[in-house]
């Protein structure tokens, strides 16, 4: 049902809340929290006027309120810092969607503001928020240097420690299946023309609408593979109603970009008058299932990591999957560290000796992959490997 909410909220029967009851009702309240969409959720039932909010919800919507202001006020602070030390700066997803596409900027949570930073002084920009905000607790072992197979340094607080600031060294991660050149045409494109977003009396730089389009559907479809929620569904409509998209130019990103694929399987979760803004005819609906949207959207979100690895070992050839179980196994003191706090443990209380350390390491990945998944995890590997498949199916026909 939360789906159906997110992507038509008006078609749901009101029966269908009836039926549910209190307990249910406050469920699908607790569901929507979890996937960060219990804002729009209740907007989009207070519209509608004839079913009963979950109180749950209506606390909800009211901290949203309150948070979006404070938001608000990092984001231009941030902004007034990078601008007084003439740093080249773009905010990036949350940020216009919030602030401009939404209806209230309250409808669309944050958990991070996202900031592409010009390469030179991504490393300023750094030190000046680090000294600023600080370090948060768990990333604080992460140092702050650039990976061939990141987009981000370790997130730090934003100046009033409000949320974390993600300062991006690349727009797109290198991981998702687009050849290399296309992610540094995306990354000079952002640079040579971009739009602003009012906050306030600020003026945020954010990438121009086309840019910003493509670059919500390569996050949502090719890096995290639809394992980010409904959220989707919502920024993309949210995204189309709000902004006048120019067919002409679109049709040339996504053709120079490659990015026909996933357009095409974007569009077939969206609601059918929606379609159409993408470039996508109607007989698009039904290129994904809604049993394969809804196990991707609600998988564990302890065990999506592990979920991408072992479909990744069933789709990658001999020799990469040598290299993916390598590079899993002997992995660097920084991701045993990380390990370590995710396994609960006290910070700075992990084994110094490396062999030892990695030896719990390589038993807690065992015990990981190889322990008995539940019914909900087998059904998001196996639509995760239906989701890749069409995805290189509809590649192969583009």
């Amino acid at each position: 049902m939360l789906i159906d909410l997110m992507r038509t909220p008006d078609t749901v029967e009101r029966d269908r809340f009836e039926r549910l009851g209190p307990d249910g009702r406050d469920a699908l309240a607790a569901l929507a929290h979890q996937h960060r969409c219990a804002p729009y959720l209740a907007y989009a039932l207070d519209r509608r006027g004839d079913v009963d909010m979950p109180d749950s919800l209506r606390v909800i919507r009211d901290r949203s309120v309150f948070q979006a202001l404070k938001i608000g006020r990092e984001c231009v602070q941030i902004h007034e810092m990078f601008v007084d030390a003439g740093i080249a700066h773009v905010f990036l997803k949350g940020v216009p969607l919030a602030f401009r596409d939404y209806p209230a900027s309250w409808m669309r949570p944050m958990r991070d503001i996202d900031v592409l930073i010009e390469p030179e002084r991504l490393h300023d920009a750094y030190a000046l928020l680090h000294d600023k905000g600080g370090s948060l607790d768990r990333f604080a072992h992460v140092p702050p240097d650039i990976v061939e197979d990141g987009k981000h340094l370790p997130p730090i607080h934003s100046p009033n420690r409000i949320l974390p600031v993600e300062l991006h060294y690349r727009m797109i991660s290198p991981k998702v299946s687009l050849p290399s050149t296309v992610l540094q045409s995306i990354e000079q494109d952002v640079w040579e023309a971009r739009n602003v977003v009012h906050v306030g009396k600020a003026e945020l730089p954010v990438p121009r609408t086309e840019l910003l389009l493509a670059h919500l559907i390569v996050h949502g479809m090719l890096d995290h593979e639809l394992n980010n929620g409904p959220l989707f569904i919502t920024d993309i409509v949210q995204f189309m109603r709000s902004n006048q998209l120019d067919r002409a130019k679109w049709d040339r990103v996504v053709e120079r970009f490659h990015l026909r694929p996933a357009v095409e399987l974007a569009a077939s979760i969206l609601p059918p008058n929606e379609r159409s803004g993408l470039g996508v005819k109607a007989p698009a609906r039904g290129m994904l299932d809604d049993e394969m949207v809804r196990a991707l959207m609600f998988q564990p979100a302890r065990f999506r990591s592990q979920i991408k690895v072992l479909a990744s070992l069933s789709d990658e050839a001999v020799a990469d999957r040598a290299l993916l179980v390598w590079s899993k196994i002997f992995a660097s003191r920084t991701a045993l560290k990380g390990q370590w706090l995710v396994e609960g443990n006290e910070p700075g209380k992990e084994p110094r000796n490396t062999a030892v350390f990695w030896l719990w390491y390589l038993s807690v990945k065992i015990r990981q992959f190889f322990r008995t998944r539940t019914a909900g995890e087998e059904l998001a590997l196996q639509s995760l490997r239906g989701f890749r498949a069409k995805l290189t199916h509809h590649s192969r026909e583009n």
